[in-house]
C-alpha cells in the first residue's frame, strides 16, 4: 500500500483493466455486498484513541450522507489532523465540511472554509489529494459568485493534474469548460475545444472513462454551435453520444447542463422540454443554465417555484434568477436589476443577451 506521500498512477498500478472499461458502468457485485461503514467502524474501534489512523477513518465517515453524523465525524477528524499537525488531513476534512453549508446555500460559510483548504495546499506532499480539494474549491468559489478566486482554483488544478493520469486531466479540462461556459465566455471555450478533445481521448485510451469526457465535447459543441458552426457542433455532439454513457440523476447532472446551453445555443424548445422535465438536483453544476432552460420555455409557474431560492445578493445565480423571474412576469424592473448584476460581476456575454430584452 503507498504510504502518505506516495500515490499510485495508472501505470505504476499494474495492468489493471477497470470494470467500467468492459461493461460501461453496468457491473454487479459477484460476491456479498460490501458494507464500507462496517468497515470504517471496526477500523476506528481498533485504531488508537487520537492517532492518524482514527482520524482516517472518522474522514472516512465524514462523506456521510446524514448531515449531523458527517459533521460530528469531521469534527473529531479536524481536532486530531490539528493536534497531530497533518496538514493533508485537515485539508480533506476542511473541504468535507465545506461541503454542507454549499448545499445549504451558506456562500460565505462554505467559502470561509474553501479558503482554510486553499491556504494548505502548497504545502501537501500529495498532489492527488491538492486536486480533490481543488475540485471542491472551485465550484464553492463559483456557485459563489467569487468567478476570479473559481478562475484561479481551475489554473491550479490544471497545474497540478498535469503530472497525474489523464483521468485528473480530464477534470482539469472540465472545470475550465464549465466556467467559460457557464459565463457566455464562448470565445474561450472555442480556444480550448483543441486541446480539451485532446485530452478526452488521451483519457479514453487509458481506459478511464469518466461522465466529464462527455460534458468536455458537448460544452465544445456549443461553443461551435454559438460560432453558427453547425458541422463541427455536430460532430463533438455525435462523439459524446458515441461514448454511451448512461446513469441515473447524478450522471446526469453532469450530462444535462452542457446539453441545456446546446440546445439554448440552437433555439430548441423540444429539447429543452425533454432535459427540464425533471426538478433541479444538479449536485455540482450551478443552476443558471437550468433557470435559462425554463426561462427559454416560458414556465412561469416553474421558474417562481425555483428561482427565488437563488436570490442571494452577489452569487452567481442571483441574475439568473432575476432575469428569469423578469422573463416570466414581464418586469422589467427585474431585468434592469439583472442587467446590473452581471455587468457588476462581469458576465458580459449574459449581460447583452439580458440588454436585448429591455
Amino acid at each position: 500500500m503507498p504510504s502518505n506521500d506516495e500515490r499510485w498512477l495508472d501505470a505504476d498500478a499494474g495492468p489493471v483493466v477497470r470494470p467500467y472499461a468492459l461493461t460501461q458502468g453496468r457491473t454487479r457485485p459477484a460476491g456479498e455486498s460490501f458494507d464500507l461503514v462496517a468497515t470504517v467502524m471496526a477500523t476506528r474501534a481498533i485504531a488508537e484513541e487520537g492517532s492518524l489512523a482514527q482520524g482516517r477513518a472518522l474522514t472516512a465517515l465524514s462523506y456521510s450522507d446524514d448531515q449531523s453524523a458527517a459533521e460530528s465525524a469531521a469534527r473529531s477528524s479536524l481536532a486530531i489532523a490539528e493536534r497531530l499537525g497533518e496538514p493533508g488531513l485537515r485539508c480533506i476534512v476542511l473541504a468535507n465540511l465545506a461541503w454542507w453549508p454549499l448545499v445549504a446555500r451558506d456562500f460565505d460559510r462554505a467559502c470561509a472554509l474553501t479558503d482554510e483548504v486553499m491556504v494548505l495546499l502548497p504545502g501537501l506532499p500529495n498532489p492527488d489529494v491538492c486536486s480533490t480539494a481543488l475540485m471542491g474549491a472551485f465550484f464553492t468559489y463559483l456557485k459563489s459568485g467569487r468567478l476570479d478566486q473559481a478562475a484561479a482554483a481551475s489554473a491550479q488544478a490544471t497545474e497540478t493534474n498535469a503530472g497525474l493520469t489523464p483521468h485528473h486531466r480530464v477534470h482539469a479540462a472540465a472545470w475550465q469548460l464549465i466556467l467559460a461556459s457557464v459565463t457566455g465566455r464562448w470565445d474561450e471555450v472555442r480556444a480550448r475545444a483543441a486541446e480539451a478533445e485532446r485530452v478526452v481521448d488521451a483519457n479514453l485510451a487509458a481506459a478511464t472513462p469518466c461522465c466529464l469526457d462527455v460534458s468536455i465535447l458537448l460544452n465544445c459543441a456549443t461553443g461551435r454551435a454559438q460560432a453558427g458552426d453547425e458541422d463541427e457542433a455536430r460532430r463533438l455532439e455525435a462523439k459524446a453520444d458515441g461514448l454511451g454513457m448512461t446513469g441515473g440523476r447524478w450522471y446526469q447532472g453532469w450530462f444535462e447542463p452542457p446539453r441545456i446551453r446546446l440546445a439554448l445555443a440552437r433555439h430548441d424548445t423540444g429539447k429543452l422540454a425533454e432535459l427540464t422535465l425533471a426538478d433541479f438536483d444538479w449536485e455540482w453544476e450551478p443552476v443558471p443554465t437550468f433557470l435559462d432552460a425554463l426561462a427559454a420555455l416560458g414556465d412561469r409557474d416553474r421558474i417562481e417555484a425555483e428561482a427565488p431560492k437563488w436570490l442571494q445578493q452577489a452569487t452567481l445565480a442571483e441574475p439568473f434568477a432575476l432575469r428569469a423571474l423578469g422573463i416570466a412576469s414581464g418586469d422589467r424592473a427585474l431585468l434592469g436589476q439583472a442587467l446590473e448584476r452581471f455587468e457588476a460581476m462581469g458576465i458580459s456575454w449574459h449581460a447583452q443577451q439580458t440588454r436585448h430584452l429591455l
